[in-house]
């Protein structure tokens, strides 16, 4: 009855009570029965035009509201008390990746409290999103409005003052490590020096076998040659800039970055797999850094995921 018009109707019978709440249950705003009291039927009127103009307020209020949130620029999604979506704003779509008829009455879960979701864009570019979701009424009942934010931009605008602060950290690692190169490239010069002279002086003299005194200092300036070729390449890796551009082995630069970082890595036993490389001009330093910036990502991401193998 209700779609037939909007006024309020009344049934005034003179049969059975039966027939009148079937019209009640079908729209009708309530009975009367012939030879009603005129009070009563002016009060039965009154409160049926009150009720009817009450559901027009609410039908307009409803419709405004479904404006309004079709409307948004912002993700919004109406999910009804059994977990089935009733409206998705074209952002809401946009942002899940699906069109209405693949969204629209399908179950969707509702977050308790703000959490973060994946989605892809249509060329497959990754989304990161933020879901939340407050109550609502609609249609008479009770309803969850879920609200969905883009958060991929700010999350690569994290990403990437994180990467920034260590290029930063690293900066000032490689200005504090080609300082302390120098520092220990004058003594490691002088013992180079004198290990050389003494073997030299040494060798007329005669020493019980068990002293080895030859061995023991060609272990010494093996020694020292090892930490020279580690000073070398930290100073090779700290100091970058256009006086360093000349012919490179980029070979070489695999091998001074996967040395330099050794110690961080050995664990992970990674596999160095160098090919016959021709020379080009380029900063063996920045080179190495860069190698090296991949190869601690590669530990890092392998550490995380408690699994995988590091191949350079």
């Amino acid at each position: 009855l209700r779609k037939c018009t909007d006024a309020p109707i009344i049934i005034l019978t003179s049969s059975s009570e039966d027939l009148a709440l079937r019209a009640v249950s079908l729209g009708a705003e309530d009975f009367l029965k012939k030879g009603v009291r005129p009070e009563l039927l002016v009060r039965t009127v009154v409160f049926a035009i009150e009720r009817a103009a009450r559901r027009a307020v609410q039908r307009d209020a409803a419709s405004n509201l479904r404006n309004v949130l079709l409307g948004a620029a912002h993700g919004l999604m109406v999910v009804d008390a059994a977990g089935k979506v009733v409206l998705a704003n074209p952002r809401a779509l946009e942002l899940l990746g699906r069109p209405a008829e693949a969204t629209l009455g399908t179950h969707f879960k509702v977050p308790a409290q703000p959490e973060r979701r994946t989605s892809e864009r249509p060329d497959g570019q990754p989304l990161e999103l933020e879901l939340s979701a407050s109550p609502v009424r609609w249609a008479d009942g009770e309803a969850s409005l879920v609200s969905i934010n883009d958060l991929t931009a700010r999350v690569r605008a994290e990403q990437l003052a994180g990467q920034l602060a260590q290029a930063q950290r690293l900066l000032a690692i490689g200005q504090l490590a080609a300082g302390v190169a120098h520092e220990i490239n004058n003594p490691a010069q002088f013992l180079m020096t004198n290990l050389h002279v003494l073997r030299d002086h040494l060798r007329g003299f005669e020493f019980p076998p068990e002293l080895e005194i030859e061995d023991l200092i060609t272990e010494s300036i093996d020694g020292i040659t090892r930490i020279a070729r580690v000073v070398r390449e930290l100073k090779s890796y700290a100091t970058t800039g256009r006086e360093r551009l000349g012919s490179t082995n980029l070979n070489d630069a695999v091998r001074d970055a996967v040395r330099l970082l050794a110690h961080r890595v050995r664990h992970l036993q990674p596999t160095v797999e160098l090919g016959a490389l021709p020379p080009v001009i380029g900063d063996r330093g920045a080179l190495t850094q860069a190698v090296a910036n991949l190869l601690l990502n590669a530990a890092t991401a392998v550490e995380s995921k408690g699994r995988g193998t590091v191949t350079v």
